[in-house]
């Protein structure tokens, strides 16, 4: 897991300092992409590989592997109208909760979600979806064994420098396996995006978690930090990379985490 680290440390410093070499074209161009790329309502396609190391998972010295693969995809359905999908895949490599020496790796719970929202560009949008939950787990420890579904909602304002918003939803099992626990879940992404110049930026993006079927010492999650990124591009493709890291002020009592870093590496597709 320190190799794993380690080589994506090295990744950020090698592309953080790269030329660029961008004419004023390209400059207003990235500005534009930039904004986008850090609102979830926008007209900008792309494909984040959110890395999340897990820290205290399960209160053992060992961290916890999350990758969300969450492409998002807008469609204009008319001239007023779009849908914006946004699937979640997330795969997991953690230490086996039911023997402590061994650890899993595979798929977790396919996640999709989907909003409505306005086809026109404003500096306020808001939107309104679904949420689902499908047990495409690998296996039984990173996965709830259950079908689910629930509303979903987003809001993004972008006064000046900022991008600030928030995604919501709470998803509850209707369908699962009768050995498994029933789901209620509530899932708050908050965000606020400070940009700076030459296309780097202060970010602040926790995913709050509240899970209202279990014992209150183990309901929450709420993750506090910050981070910085960076939009670029390599040759024709344009690419955003981001350094975070969150403290859990509020983390389960029976597995934790207790803190995370994220290294984010999103694959941006301006048309």
């Amino acid at each position: 897991m320190k190799k794993i680290l380690l080589f994506f440390t090295i990744e950020i410093l090698i592309l953080f300092f790269l030329d660029e070499n961008e004419t004023s074209a390209d400059e207003a161009d990235l500005n534009q992409v930039t904004v986008n790329s850090q609102n979830p309502l926008s007209d900008l396609t792309h494909v984040p590989f959110q890395n999340n190391f897990n820290f205290g998972f399960d209160h053992k010295d060992q961290p916890q592997l999350l990758t969300n693969i969450q492409p998002i995809i807008p469609f204009k359905l008319n001239q007023d109208v779009k849908l914006v999908l946004r699937p979640i895949l997330p795969v997991l490599y953690q230490v086996d909760i039911r023997k402590p020496k061994d650890h899993v790796f595979g798929l977790g719970d396919f996640n999709p979600e989907f909003y409505f929202t306005s086809a026109k560009g404003s500096k306020i949008m808001w939107g309104i979806g679904s949420a689902f939950l499908l047990p495409t787990a690998t296996t039984k420890q990173l996965g709830s064994g259950a079908w689910g579904a629930g509303p979903a909602a987003a809001f993004v304002a972008m006064p000046s420098h900022w991008v600030l918003g928030a995604l919501i939803n709470n998803v509850w099992s209707f369908a699962k396996n009768q050995k498994r626990s029933k789901v209620n879940l509530c899932t708050l992404q908050p965000f606020i995006y400070y940009n700076l110049p030459n296309h780097w930026y202060i970010v602040s993006a926790p995913t709050m978690t509240a899970a209202w079927n279990s014992p209150s010492s183990n309901r929450w999650i709420v993750p506090l930090g910050a981070g910085v990124g960076h939009v670029f591009k390599i040759s024709e493709q344009t690419m955003s990379i981001s350094l975070q890291s969150y403290y859990n002020v509020l983390t389960s009592k029976a597995i934790g985490p207790t803190w995370l870093t994220r290294i984010t590496v999103d694959f941006l597709f301006p048309e």
